[in-house]
Protein backbone atom coordinates (compact mmCIF):
# COMPACT_ATOMS: atom_id res chain seq x y z
CA UNK A 1 0.00 0.00 0.00
CA UNK A 2 1.21 3.49 -0.79
CA UNK A 3 2.22 5.27 2.41
CA UNK A 4 1.22 8.67 1.02
CA UNK A 5 -2.30 7.40 0.55
CA UNK A 6 -2.61 6.44 4.22
CA UNK A 7 -1.31 9.80 5.34
CA UNK A 8 -3.85 11.70 3.19
CA UNK A 9 -6.71 9.60 4.56
CA UNK A 10 -5.89 10.09 8.26
CA UNK A 11 -4.93 13.78 8.35
CA UNK A 12 -7.90 16.19 7.84
CA UNK A 13 -7.40 18.89 5.25
CA UNK A 14 -8.13 22.62 5.79
CA UNK A 15 -11.34 22.41 3.75
CA UNK A 16 -12.82 19.68 5.93
CA UNK A 17 -12.17 21.35 9.27
CA UNK A 18 -15.31 22.52 11.39
CA UNK A 19 -15.98 25.73 13.43
CA UNK A 20 -14.09 26.26 16.60
CA UNK A 21 -15.90 27.08 19.84
CA UNK A 22 -14.72 30.68 19.76
CA UNK A 23 -16.04 31.15 16.22
CA UNK A 24 -19.46 29.79 17.23
CA UNK A 25 -19.58 32.12 20.24
CA UNK A 26 -18.73 35.14 18.10
CA UNK A 27 -21.39 34.19 15.56
CA UNK A 28 -24.01 33.81 18.29
CA UNK A 29 -23.07 37.17 19.79
CA UNK A 30 -23.39 38.94 16.43
CA UNK A 31 -26.72 37.21 15.72
CA UNK A 32 -28.04 38.19 19.15
CA UNK A 33 -27.12 41.82 18.58
CA UNK A 34 -28.81 41.82 15.18
CA UNK A 35 -31.91 40.08 16.56
CA UNK A 36 -32.11 42.54 19.46
CA UNK A 37 -31.97 45.42 16.99
CA UNK A 38 -34.73 43.88 14.86
CA UNK A 39 -36.94 43.29 17.92
CA UNK A 40 -36.33 46.84 19.13
CA UNK A 41 -37.32 48.27 15.75
CA UNK A 42 -40.41 46.04 15.65
CA UNK A 43 -41.44 47.06 19.18
CA UNK A 44 -40.95 50.75 18.43
CA UNK A 45 -42.89 50.44 15.17
CA UNK A 46 -45.72 48.65 16.95
CA UNK A 47 -45.96 51.31 19.66
CA UNK A 48 -45.77 54.09 17.07
CA UNK A 49 -48.51 52.48 15.01
CA UNK A 50 -50.72 52.05 18.07
CA UNK A 51 -50.13 55.67 19.12
CA UNK A 52 -50.84 57.02 15.64
CA UNK A 53 -54.02 54.97 15.53
CA UNK A 54 -55.10 56.42 18.89
CA UNK A 55 -54.30 59.98 17.76
CA UNK A 56 -56.18 59.46 14.49
CA UNK A 57 -59.22 58.27 16.46
CA UNK A 58 -58.84 61.25 18.80
CA UNK A 59 -58.82 63.65 15.84
CA UNK A 60 -61.84 61.97 14.27
CA UNK A 61 -63.77 62.15 17.55
CA UNK A 62 -62.87 65.82 17.99
CA UNK A 63 -63.95 66.60 14.43
CA UNK A 64 -67.25 64.82 14.98
CA UNK A 65 -67.96 66.68 18.23
CA UNK A 66 -67.02 70.06 16.81
CA UNK A 67 -69.29 69.55 13.81
CA UNK A 68 -72.12 68.49 16.13
CA UNK A 69 -71.73 71.47 18.46
CA UNK A 70 -71.24 73.96 15.62
CA UNK A 71 -74.43 72.85 13.89
CA UNK A 72 -76.45 72.96 17.12
CA UNK A 73 -75.09 76.38 18.13
CA UNK A 74 -75.67 77.89 14.70
CA UNK A 75 -79.28 76.69 14.72
CA UNK A 76 -79.83 77.41 18.42
CA UNK A 77 -83.31 78.73 19.06
CA UNK A 78 -84.35 78.75 15.41
CA UNK A 79 -88.08 78.17 15.25
CA UNK A 80 -89.11 79.36 11.80
CA UNK A 81 -90.30 82.86 11.05
CA UNK A 82 -89.63 85.02 14.08
CA UNK A 83 -89.09 88.67 14.96
CA UNK A 84 -87.28 88.44 18.30
CA UNK A 85 -84.22 86.65 19.63
CA UNK A 86 -85.19 84.39 22.50
CA UNK A 87 -81.99 83.41 24.29
CA UNK A 88 -81.69 79.65 23.63
CA UNK A 89 -78.81 79.06 26.07
CA UNK A 90 -79.38 78.04 29.68
CA UNK A 91 -77.12 78.19 32.69
CA UNK A 92 -76.75 74.68 34.07
CA UNK A 93 -77.08 74.07 37.78
CA UNK A 94 -73.56 72.72 38.21
CA UNK A 95 -72.19 75.95 36.78
CA UNK A 96 -74.33 78.02 39.13
CA UNK A 97 -73.11 76.07 42.16
CA UNK A 98 -69.49 76.12 40.94
CA UNK A 99 -69.55 72.37 41.43
CA UNK A 100 -67.72 71.75 38.20
CA UNK A 101 -65.47 68.78 38.92
CA UNK A 102 -66.47 65.73 36.90
CA UNK A 103 -68.20 63.24 39.17
CA UNK A 104 -66.22 60.07 39.97
CA UNK A 105 -63.19 61.35 38.06
CA UNK A 106 -59.82 60.87 39.76
CA UNK A 107 -58.68 64.09 38.04
CA UNK A 108 -60.25 67.24 39.47
CA UNK A 109 -60.50 69.48 36.42
CA UNK A 110 -63.49 71.88 36.14
CA UNK A 111 -65.70 71.28 33.10
CA UNK A 112 -68.67 73.26 31.77
CA UNK A 113 -72.14 72.11 30.74
CA UNK A 114 -73.81 73.33 27.55
CA UNK A 115 -77.61 73.40 27.59
CA UNK A 116 -79.31 74.81 24.52
CA UNK A 117 -82.76 74.95 22.96
CA UNK A 118 -82.48 73.19 19.63
CA UNK A 119 -85.36 72.12 17.44
CA UNK A 120 -84.57 69.37 14.89
CA UNK A 121 -86.05 70.30 11.54
CA UNK A 122 -87.76 67.89 9.15
CA UNK A 123 -87.45 68.41 5.41
CA UNK A 124 -90.80 68.36 3.67
CA UNK A 125 -91.55 67.60 0.05
CA UNK A 126 -94.73 69.07 -1.30
CA UNK A 127 -97.44 71.49 -0.22
CA UNK A 128 -99.24 71.14 3.10
CA UNK A 129 -102.95 71.72 2.51
CA UNK A 130 -105.88 71.98 4.85
CA UNK A 131 -107.45 68.57 5.48
CA UNK A 132 -104.31 66.55 4.69
CA UNK A 133 -103.78 63.65 7.07
CA UNK A 134 -100.14 63.02 6.08
CA UNK A 135 -96.95 65.03 5.81
CA UNK A 136 -94.65 64.06 2.95
CA UNK A 137 -90.97 64.18 3.88
CA UNK A 138 -88.01 64.49 1.55
CA UNK A 139 -85.85 61.40 1.18
CA UNK A 140 -83.01 62.95 3.20
CA UNK A 141 -85.13 64.05 6.15
CA UNK A 142 -84.93 62.70 9.68
CA UNK A 143 -87.92 60.54 10.62
CA UNK A 144 -90.17 61.04 13.64
CA UNK A 145 -91.31 58.20 15.84
CA UNK A 146 -94.86 57.34 16.74
CA UNK A 147 -96.50 59.87 19.09
CA UNK A 148 -93.75 62.44 18.49
CA UNK A 149 -94.96 66.04 18.47
CA UNK A 150 -94.56 67.93 15.19
CA UNK A 151 -94.78 71.73 15.01
CA UNK A 152 -95.66 73.27 11.64
CA UNK A 153 -95.04 76.96 11.06
CA UNK A 154 -95.21 79.34 8.14
CA UNK A 155 -94.60 83.07 8.02
CA UNK A 156 -98.33 83.70 8.20
CA UNK A 157 -98.57 82.00 11.61
CA UNK A 158 -95.56 82.74 13.78
CA UNK A 159 -96.85 80.68 16.71
CA UNK A 160 -97.33 77.46 14.77
CA UNK A 161 -99.54 74.44 15.35
CA UNK A 162 -98.68 71.15 17.02
CA UNK A 163 -99.68 67.79 15.54
CA UNK A 164 -98.95 64.24 16.70
CA UNK A 165 -97.24 61.71 14.46
CA UNK A 166 -99.21 58.46 14.04
CA UNK A 167 -96.49 56.55 12.26
CA UNK A 168 -96.06 52.76 12.28
CA UNK A 169 -93.36 50.55 10.81
CA UNK A 170 -95.40 49.82 7.68
CA UNK A 171 -95.36 53.53 6.84
CA UNK A 172 -91.59 53.45 6.34
CA UNK A 173 -90.64 52.20 2.83
CA UNK A 174 -87.85 49.68 2.42
CA UNK A 175 -86.16 51.93 -0.13
CA UNK A 176 -83.99 54.38 1.88
CA UNK A 177 -84.30 56.96 -0.90
CA UNK A 178 -88.07 56.85 -1.06
CA UNK A 179 -90.20 59.68 0.28
CA UNK A 180 -92.04 58.99 3.51
CA UNK A 181 -95.63 59.98 4.14
CA UNK A 182 -95.99 60.52 7.89
CA UNK A 183 -99.60 60.05 9.11
CA UNK A 184 -100.80 62.44 11.82
CA UNK A 185 -103.67 62.26 14.26
CA UNK A 186 -106.51 64.26 12.73
CA UNK A 187 -105.72 66.51 9.81
CA UNK A 188 -104.07 69.83 8.97
CA UNK A 189 -106.39 72.64 9.92
CA UNK A 190 -105.12 75.23 7.39
CA UNK A 191 -103.19 75.71 4.16
CA UNK A 192 -99.53 76.38 4.93
CA UNK A 193 -97.87 78.87 2.60
CA UNK A 194 -94.18 78.51 1.70
CA UNK A 195 -91.75 78.83 3.29
CA UNK A 196 -93.01 76.15 5.68
CA UNK A 197 -90.97 74.74 8.59
CA UNK A 198 -91.73 71.42 10.29
CA UNK A 199 -89.96 70.83 13.60
CA UNK A 200 -89.64 67.75 15.74
CA UNK A 201 -91.07 68.69 19.12
CA UNK A 202 -93.64 71.00 20.67
CA UNK A 203 -92.49 74.58 20.12
CA UNK A 204 -95.82 76.16 21.09
CA UNK A 205 -96.02 75.20 24.77
CA UNK A 206 -92.99 76.66 26.59
CA UNK A 207 -92.70 73.72 28.97
CA UNK A 208 -92.37 71.26 26.09
CA UNK A 209 -89.75 73.10 24.03
CA UNK A 210 -86.87 70.68 23.31
CA UNK A 211 -83.53 71.17 25.04
CA UNK A 212 -80.20 69.39 24.75
CA UNK A 213 -77.50 69.15 27.41
CA UNK A 214 -73.90 68.31 26.53
CA UNK A 215 -71.95 67.17 29.57
CA UNK A 216 -68.63 65.42 30.22
CA UNK A 217 -68.88 62.41 32.55
CA UNK A 218 -66.39 59.84 33.77
CA UNK A 219 -68.04 56.51 33.08
CA UNK A 220 -66.48 53.03 32.99
CA UNK A 221 -63.02 54.60 33.45
CA UNK A 222 -63.41 56.66 30.27
CA UNK A 223 -64.08 60.38 29.85
CA UNK A 224 -67.21 60.62 27.71
CA UNK A 225 -69.34 63.44 26.32
CA UNK A 226 -73.03 62.72 26.82
CA UNK A 227 -75.90 64.24 24.86
CA UNK A 228 -79.12 64.37 26.91
CA UNK A 229 -82.33 65.64 25.29
CA UNK A 230 -85.25 66.85 27.38
CA UNK A 231 -87.70 69.71 28.02
CA UNK A 232 -88.40 72.21 30.76
CA UNK A 233 -91.11 69.91 32.06
CA UNK A 234 -88.76 66.92 32.15
CA UNK A 235 -86.13 68.91 34.06
CA UNK A 236 -87.24 67.52 37.41
CA UNK A 237 -84.41 69.21 39.31
CA UNK A 238 -84.96 72.56 37.64
CA UNK A 239 -81.22 72.95 37.23
CA UNK A 240 -81.00 73.16 33.44
CA UNK A 241 -79.03 69.90 33.29
CA UNK A 242 -81.01 67.33 31.31
CA UNK A 243 -78.44 64.61 32.09
CA UNK A 244 -79.35 64.73 35.77
CA UNK A 245 -82.81 63.41 34.90
CA UNK A 246 -81.57 60.03 33.73
CA UNK A 247 -81.33 57.20 36.23
CA UNK A 248 -77.89 56.07 35.06
CA UNK A 249 -75.09 57.64 33.07
CA UNK A 250 -74.50 54.36 31.27
CA UNK A 251 -77.47 54.74 28.91
CA UNK A 252 -75.84 54.08 25.58
CA UNK A 253 -78.55 56.00 23.70
CA UNK A 254 -77.12 59.25 25.05
CA UNK A 255 -73.40 58.41 24.95
CA UNK A 256 -72.18 60.76 22.21
CA UNK A 257 -68.43 60.15 22.01
CA UNK A 258 -65.55 58.96 24.20
CA UNK A 259 -62.26 60.69 24.87
CA UNK A 260 -63.57 64.16 25.84
CA UNK A 261 -61.81 65.05 29.07
CA UNK A 262 -62.97 68.65 29.40
CA UNK A 263 -65.44 71.12 27.87
CA UNK A 264 -65.26 74.89 28.30
CA UNK A 265 -68.02 77.19 26.98
CA UNK A 266 -67.87 80.99 26.74
CA UNK A 267 -70.67 83.20 25.43
CA UNK A 268 -69.81 86.26 23.34
CA UNK A 269 -72.01 89.07 24.67
CA UNK A 270 -72.81 92.17 22.57
CA UNK A 271 -73.55 94.96 25.07
CA UNK A 272 -73.83 97.92 22.67
CA UNK A 273 -75.87 96.38 19.84
CA UNK A 274 -73.16 96.58 17.16
CA UNK A 275 -73.10 92.78 16.47
CA UNK A 276 -69.58 92.48 17.89
CA UNK A 277 -68.97 90.62 21.16
CA UNK A 278 -67.68 92.99 23.83
CA UNK A 279 -66.79 90.22 26.24
CA UNK A 280 -66.92 86.45 26.67
CA UNK A 281 -68.79 85.29 29.75
CA UNK A 282 -69.50 81.96 31.44
CA UNK A 283 -73.09 83.10 32.11
CA UNK A 284 -75.42 83.00 29.08
CA UNK A 285 -78.18 84.84 30.94
CA UNK A 286 -76.63 88.29 30.74
CA UNK A 287 -79.33 90.97 31.23
CA UNK A 288 -77.45 93.63 29.24
CA UNK A 289 -76.83 92.14 25.82
CA UNK A 290 -77.44 89.44 23.27
CA UNK A 291 -75.28 86.41 22.61
CA UNK A 292 -73.56 86.93 19.28
CA UNK A 293 -71.21 83.96 19.34
CA UNK A 294 -70.18 80.96 21.41
CA UNK A 295 -66.60 79.83 21.92
CA UNK A 296 -66.03 76.29 23.11
CA UNK A 297 -62.84 74.42 23.92
CA UNK A 298 -62.36 70.65 24.01
CA UNK A 299 -59.54 68.85 25.78
CA UNK A 300 -59.33 65.42 24.17
CA UNK A 301 -57.52 62.40 25.60
CA UNK A 302 -56.69 59.15 23.85
CA UNK A 303 -59.18 56.48 24.88
CA UNK A 304 -56.84 53.55 25.49
CA UNK A 305 -53.81 53.55 27.75
CA UNK A 306 -50.64 52.69 25.85
CA UNK A 307 -47.11 51.84 26.93
CA UNK A 308 -45.71 55.24 25.95
CA UNK A 309 -44.28 56.35 29.28
CA UNK A 310 -45.21 59.34 31.38
CA UNK A 311 -47.21 62.33 30.06
CA UNK A 312 -45.30 65.14 28.37
CA UNK A 313 -44.77 68.25 30.47
CA UNK A 314 -47.08 70.59 28.50
CA UNK A 315 -49.61 73.12 29.84
CA UNK A 316 -52.99 73.41 28.11
CA UNK A 317 -54.71 76.78 28.43
CA UNK A 318 -58.41 75.92 28.60
CA UNK A 319 -59.32 79.59 29.03
CA UNK A 320 -57.75 82.97 29.67
CA UNK A 321 -58.40 82.31 33.35
CA UNK A 322 -55.07 81.10 34.80
CA UNK A 323 -57.01 78.77 37.08
CA UNK A 324 -58.14 76.86 34.00
CA UNK A 325 -54.78 75.49 32.95
CA UNK A 326 -53.96 71.82 32.90
CA UNK A 327 -50.65 70.02 32.71
CA UNK A 328 -51.09 66.22 32.49
CA UNK A 329 -47.69 65.67 34.10
CA UNK A 330 -49.18 67.05 37.33
CA UNK A 331 -51.45 63.99 37.35
CA UNK A 332 -48.80 61.46 36.33
CA UNK A 333 -50.39 58.61 38.26
CA UNK A 334 -53.62 58.97 36.25
CA UNK A 335 -52.25 60.29 32.95
CA UNK A 336 -49.37 57.91 32.25
CA UNK A 337 -49.88 56.23 28.90
CA UNK A 338 -52.25 58.88 27.48
CA UNK A 339 -51.84 61.68 24.96
CA UNK A 340 -53.87 64.91 24.82
CA UNK A 341 -54.87 67.53 22.28
CA UNK A 342 -56.73 70.82 22.61
CA UNK A 343 -59.31 72.12 20.14
CA UNK A 344 -61.10 75.45 20.21
CA UNK A 345 -63.46 77.30 17.87
CA UNK A 346 -65.86 80.25 17.85
CA UNK A 347 -69.29 79.92 16.25
CA UNK A 348 -71.65 82.69 15.17
CA UNK A 349 -75.19 82.43 16.57
CA UNK A 350 -77.21 83.13 13.44
CA UNK A 351 -80.44 84.08 15.17
CA UNK A 352 -78.72 86.90 17.06
CA UNK A 353 -79.77 89.32 14.30
CA UNK A 354 -83.19 89.70 15.94
CA UNK A 355 -84.05 92.17 18.71
CA UNK A 356 -83.39 90.45 22.00
CA UNK A 357 -85.54 89.02 24.72
CA UNK A 358 -83.66 86.90 27.25
CA UNK A 359 -84.77 84.19 29.65
CA UNK A 360 -85.23 86.82 32.34
CA UNK A 361 -87.18 89.08 29.95
CA UNK A 362 -84.52 91.79 29.78
CA UNK A 363 -84.84 93.73 26.51
CA UNK A 364 -82.35 95.88 24.67
CA UNK A 365 -83.38 99.33 23.38
CA UNK A 366 -85.33 98.91 20.17
CA UNK A 367 -83.34 99.25 16.96
CA UNK A 368 -83.43 97.80 13.43
CA UNK A 369 -81.94 94.32 13.11
CA UNK A 370 -78.22 94.75 12.46
CA UNK A 371 -76.41 93.29 9.48
CA UNK A 372 -74.12 90.46 10.57
CA UNK A 373 -70.93 89.40 8.84
CA UNK A 374 -70.81 86.09 7.05
CA UNK A 375 -71.18 83.14 9.39
CA UNK A 376 -67.92 81.36 9.94
CA UNK A 377 -65.93 79.71 12.63
CA UNK A 378 -62.25 79.40 13.21
CA UNK A 379 -60.48 76.58 14.94
CA UNK A 380 -57.09 75.90 16.38
CA UNK A 381 -55.51 73.05 18.22
CA UNK A 382 -52.58 72.33 20.47
CA UNK A 383 -51.14 68.97 21.38
CA UNK A 384 -48.63 67.20 23.49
Amino acid sequence: MDTSTLISMNIPTKMSRGFTLSEIMIALAISSILMAGVLTVMGTSKRTYALQTELAELNDNARFIMDELKNVIREAGYSGCQSVFNNPFWQAGDDLKNDLDIKNSPIKLPSDILTVEHFPQLKTDGILNEGDSTITLANNSILPQNNDSLTIKDCGTSVGQVYTANIVSSDIPSDPWAKVKVPILGSLWKNYIAPVDVFLGDLVNPGNRPRITYKVMFDEDVFTLFKCPGTINSDSNGDGDMCNDYTTVAQEAFRLIEGVQNLQVRYGIDTDNDTIPNRYDTNPNSPIGRIISVRFTLLMRTINKRNIGGPVNFTFNLDADPNLQYNPSDEKAHEEGYYHRLFTTTVLVRNSIYPITTNNNAVLPSSPPPVLPNSNSSGSSGFQ
